[in-house]
């Protein structure tokens, strides 16, 4: 799942996990806490990997000669790897000319 946040709604969504207090069964406390971690965890992963000069980089890679086929945003999402990273881009596909339709002139 992928969920786009501007600055505020990510600083929001931050501290709202720090405040939480979930109240349950043990098991329910227990999966609340972990999720509120694994959240914590990819939003901390996520303003480093911004801050590293990825987008940067995979722009010079594929983006930089592609005559506009491939774009990548400023606030691209990551996925990382044991050997690397992963960058989202968009790559552009254009919708194929229609075939000129011969007229039938009957002959």
């Amino acid at each position: 799942m992928w969920i786009r946040l501007d600055d505020e709604e990510l600083d929001l969504l931050r501290k709202s996990l720090n405040r939480t207090e979930v109240y349950g069964t043990t098991d329910e406390t227990d999966a609340a806490i972990t999720l509120q971690l694994k959240i914590s965890k990819q939003i901390a992963d996520a303003e480093d990997d911004r801050d590293s000069g990825y987008i940067e980089q995979a722009r010079e890679l594929y983006a930089h000669g592609s005559d506009d086929d491939i774009e990548i945003d400023d606030d691209a999402t990551f996925s990382r790897s044991d050997d690397g990273i992963w960058v989202q881009m968009w790559g552009w596909i254009r919708f194929p000319e229609p075939e000129d339709e011969e007229e039938d002139d009957g002959e």
